[in-house]
């Protein structure tokens, strides 16, 4: 990047990265400057009461496994996947599929996730490192109620106000968090409508309004 792009300004868009971890980084300035997700795209919609099993949403292509075997030993739950299928998970949990119980919807573009998001009762997160997790994002702006990991998630994740929030996505951390939200109706629709309070500070509007700011301290110093 340093010699490709040359750049002025680094903007980092989570709080993962500490004062002095980017001393590789030659710029003229630094700034952090969260992310953001479209609340009028993903917003929530009430669907409540239309599937026959309860469904789970999440990405294919990262670290699915844990999740995958999670809900395997959940007879009744559905796994609802989109992305590439770059774990084989087609073949490794045929029996899965077979029945039913995973389902590999491949990938989507961007006018396609609104419909995803508002056919699932829950979203389960299960990356170990990100920037900022827009399956997260995404979700908790729809309304539906998150289970995910602390990467990528911190400026809008709080364990049992907002999500609940996994340290270590192994298959029995994450079964014990689809059980807990799966049986609590009550916390389901909490996170939900916090979750969705605390997002929409996280709009396109007030970012581009911070990245614009940001450019032009740059330029007049």
């Amino acid at each position: 990047m340093n010699r490709s792009v040359q750049p002025h300004i680094v903007i980092f868009n989570n709080e993962h990265w500490p004062q002095g971890s980017y001393q590789e980084l030659k710029a003229d300035r630094f700034d952090i400057l969260l992310g953001a997700v479209d609340t009028r795209r993903f917003a929530p919609q009430n669907n409540a009461g239309h599937r026959a099993r309860w469904t789970i949403g999440g990405l294919a292509n990262k670290n699915p496994v844990p999740l995958v075997a999670a809900v395997s030993e959940t007879k009744d739950v559905v796994l609802k996947l989109f992305g590439r299928d770059n774990y084989d998970l087609a073949s490794q949990f045929s029996h899965l599929v077979r029945d039913g119980r995973l389902d590999l919807v491949g990938t989507l573009v961007e006018e396609q996730l609104p419909a995803f998001y508002r056919d699932v009762d829950c979203v389960v997160m299960t990356e170990e490192f990100a920037g900022w997790a827009n399956l997260a994002a995404e979700a908790m702006s729809s309304g539906v109620p998150l289970i995910c990991t602390p990467h990528g998630t911190t400026a809008f994740a709080r364990d049992g106000e907002t999500a609940i929030v996994v340290e270590e996505p192994s298959a029995k951390a994450l079964r014990v968090a689809i059980d807990r939200m799966k049986s609590d109706p009550g916390l389901s629709q909490r996170l939900s409508a916090k979750g969705r309070e605390v997002i929409e500070r996280f709009d396109w509007k007030p970012y581009c309004v911070s990245l614009l700011e940001i450019c032009q301290r740059a330029t007049t110093h």
